[in-house]
Protein backbone atom coordinates (compact mmCIF):
# COMPACT_ATOMS: atom_id res chain seq x y z
CA UNK A 1 0.00 0.00 0.00
CA UNK A 2 1.61 3.60 -0.97
CA UNK A 3 0.14 7.26 -0.95
CA UNK A 4 1.18 10.32 -0.74
CA UNK A 5 0.48 14.32 -0.68
CA UNK A 6 3.28 16.87 -1.20
CA UNK A 7 2.28 20.20 -0.05
CA UNK A 8 6.00 21.27 1.21
CA UNK A 9 5.69 25.00 1.70
CA UNK A 10 2.03 24.15 4.08
CA UNK A 11 4.04 21.77 6.35
CA UNK A 12 7.94 22.54 5.47
CA UNK A 13 8.81 23.65 9.22
CA UNK A 14 6.85 21.53 11.41
CA UNK A 15 8.25 18.83 9.20
CA UNK A 16 11.73 19.47 10.37
CA UNK A 17 11.22 20.43 13.87
CA UNK A 18 9.53 16.88 14.35
CA UNK A 19 12.31 15.47 12.74
CA UNK A 20 14.91 16.65 14.97
CA UNK A 21 13.17 15.24 17.82
CA UNK A 22 11.94 12.09 16.71
CA UNK A 23 14.75 11.74 14.39
CA UNK A 24 15.90 7.67 14.33
CA UNK A 25 19.95 7.39 14.35
CA UNK A 26 19.41 3.62 13.01
CA UNK A 27 17.26 5.20 10.36
CA UNK A 28 19.74 7.78 9.45
CA UNK A 29 22.70 5.44 9.96
CA UNK A 30 21.52 3.47 6.82
CA UNK A 31 20.22 6.45 4.64
CA UNK A 32 21.76 9.57 5.99
CA UNK A 33 19.41 11.83 3.71
CA UNK A 34 15.82 9.67 4.57
CA UNK A 35 14.73 12.92 6.58
CA UNK A 36 15.92 15.64 3.77
CA UNK A 37 13.29 18.25 3.04
CA UNK A 38 12.37 18.47 -0.45
CA UNK A 39 13.75 21.94 -1.02
CA UNK A 40 17.07 20.65 0.18
CA UNK A 41 16.56 17.18 -2.17
CA UNK A 42 16.07 19.71 -5.41
CA UNK A 43 19.44 21.02 -4.13
CA UNK A 44 21.15 18.44 -3.75
CA UNK A 45 20.28 16.91 -7.46
CA UNK A 46 20.78 19.93 -8.63
CA UNK A 47 24.13 20.19 -7.41
CA UNK A 48 24.96 16.29 -7.83
CA UNK A 49 23.53 16.09 -11.19
CA UNK A 50 23.89 19.25 -12.78
CA UNK A 51 20.12 19.19 -13.05
CA UNK A 52 18.79 22.90 -13.17
CA UNK A 53 16.03 23.73 -10.68
CA UNK A 54 14.29 24.95 -13.47
CA UNK A 55 14.06 21.73 -15.34
CA UNK A 56 12.92 19.63 -12.61
CA UNK A 57 10.29 22.09 -12.22
CA UNK A 58 9.67 21.67 -15.63
CA UNK A 59 9.30 17.43 -15.24
CA UNK A 60 7.18 18.47 -12.27
CA UNK A 61 4.69 19.70 -13.78
CA UNK A 62 4.85 17.41 -16.77
CA UNK A 63 4.71 14.61 -14.37
CA UNK A 64 1.01 16.14 -12.83
CA UNK A 65 -0.14 16.51 -16.03
CA UNK A 66 0.54 13.24 -17.37
CA UNK A 67 -0.93 11.79 -14.07
CA UNK A 68 -3.88 14.26 -14.71
CA UNK A 69 -4.59 13.16 -18.35
CA UNK A 70 -4.26 9.22 -16.92
CA UNK A 71 -6.64 9.71 -14.57
CA UNK A 72 -8.87 11.34 -17.27
CA UNK A 73 -9.06 8.27 -19.02
CA UNK A 74 -9.28 6.49 -16.61
CA UNK A 75 -5.64 4.70 -16.92
CA UNK A 76 -5.17 4.75 -13.01
CA UNK A 77 -8.38 2.60 -12.52
CA UNK A 78 -7.02 -0.71 -11.60
CA UNK A 79 -3.78 0.76 -9.35
CA UNK A 80 -6.12 3.67 -7.25
CA UNK A 81 -8.13 2.25 -4.13
CA UNK A 82 -10.42 3.80 -2.21
CA UNK A 83 -9.39 4.29 1.57
CA UNK A 84 -12.49 4.77 4.03
CA UNK A 85 -11.44 6.99 7.00
CA UNK A 86 -12.83 9.42 9.42
CA UNK A 87 -11.59 12.79 10.36
CA UNK A 88 -11.89 14.53 13.97
CA UNK A 89 -13.15 18.25 13.12
CA UNK A 90 -12.89 20.53 16.13
CA UNK A 91 -14.93 23.43 15.53
CA UNK A 92 -12.90 26.53 16.57
CA UNK A 93 -15.18 28.81 17.71
CA UNK A 94 -16.66 26.11 20.47
CA UNK A 95 -14.04 23.66 20.90
CA UNK A 96 -16.59 20.93 19.94
CA UNK A 97 -15.21 17.87 18.28
CA UNK A 98 -16.92 15.78 15.50
CA UNK A 99 -16.36 12.59 13.19
CA UNK A 100 -16.88 13.01 9.44
CA UNK A 101 -15.78 10.75 6.68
Amino acid sequence: MAGGLENISAVQNEYHEWTGCTRDNTVTARSPHVYMLMLQTAEFVSKKYGTSRNAQDEYALRSQQRTAAAKKTNRLDAEIAPLASTMVVVDKATGQTTLAG
